[in-house]
């Protein structure tokens, strides 16, 4: 855990040192490199690079804003701020908010600026899941997103300094307990190496589609059923607002489990219907 990346030497200057936060740092990063491997996609699909960082931008602002909006709606403390709200570099964002307003939002724009729906979907869906293995790695820095408590003696067991979230979870759990957490699952790195993976499948089955839309729809079943195992071994995240109506699921879980639905269904539809020779 490390949440300050580094500090800017504006002291030099006569001003405070800025902070550059991991976690956003990480966002940064993931954001950059998901474009840069959209628009090496896009070159190979005949799309214009302008329009990949039109509809990135898009992409960008509603991802940042539906997963914080739904992270204050689920899980942020009650009399927050309205500044509170719009802090996002210390972490706290759900990434099916932003799924849920950044896929729509992007695909009337596409479709808006008549540009092919399937085809842009399809391409996007790699980086999304690159994006998504480089933001773990920022919730690993700041601490959020920590795993439950596993063996003492585990090999993958990782620890949290003393002012973690996951430590003042075990706070009082054992006498010693005095500078870091009791070793937890490792669900960042975890999380990441699940964003790879899935972004390797997605390149492949970009090569081998049957309809334009296709790898998108595959990018959502495979990011629900990674997120739904991963929710598991979570211990940040307890059966919430939903609890009553689906016991002992987490949030994470039930809307994996409406994601993989979905996109199943319209898998299976757009499979079955047939499909005309693709235009390169």
């Amino acid at each position: 855990m490390h949440r300050i990346l580094l500090k800017i030497p504006l002291h030099l200057v006569g001003l405070e040192d800025l902070p550059v936060f991991s976690y956003g740092f990480m966002l940064m990063l993931g954001f950059l490199f998901a474009i840069l491997l959209t628009t090496r996609l896009a070159r190979r699909e005949g799309i214009k690079a302008d329009a990949v960082y039109t509809i990135s931008f898009y992409a960008i602002i509603c991802g940042i804003v539906g997963s914080r909006a739904l992270w204050v709606f689920l899980h942020g403390p009650k009399g927050m701020s309205l500044w509170e709200m719009v802090a996002v570099r210390n972490g706290g964002q759900v990434y099916y908010g932003g799924l849920a307003l950044a896929i729509p939002v992007c695909l009337y724009v596409i479709w808006r600026k008549k540009l092919p729906v399937g085809r842009f979907a399809d391409i996007f869906s790699p980086g999304l899941a690159l994006g998504l293995a480089f933001g773990r790695v920022g919730c690993l820095l700041n601490g959020c997103c920590y795993g439950a408590r596993c063996p003492v003696d585990a090999w993958y067991g990782i620890t949290f300094p003393e002012q973690s979230p996951a430590a003042f979870q075990h706070n009082g759990l054992i006498d010693y307990l005095q500078n870091e957490s009791l070793p937890v699952y490792p669900t960042q790195p975890m999380a990441s190496l699940a964003g790879l993976l899935i972004c390797v499948i997605l390149l492949f089955a970009l090569r081998h589609r049957r309809f334009p839309g296709q790898v998108m729809l595959l990018f959502l079943q495979l990011y629900a059923i990674a997120r739904f195992v991963l929710e598991i071994f979570r211990d940040d995240t307890l059966p919430h607002w939903a609890s009553g109506t689906f016991p002992g699921l987490k949030d994470g879980q039930i809307g994996a489990l409406i994601t993989f639905i979905i996109a199943t269904v319209v898998m299976i539809i757009l499979w079955r219907r047939p499909q005309p020779a693709e235009k390169k």
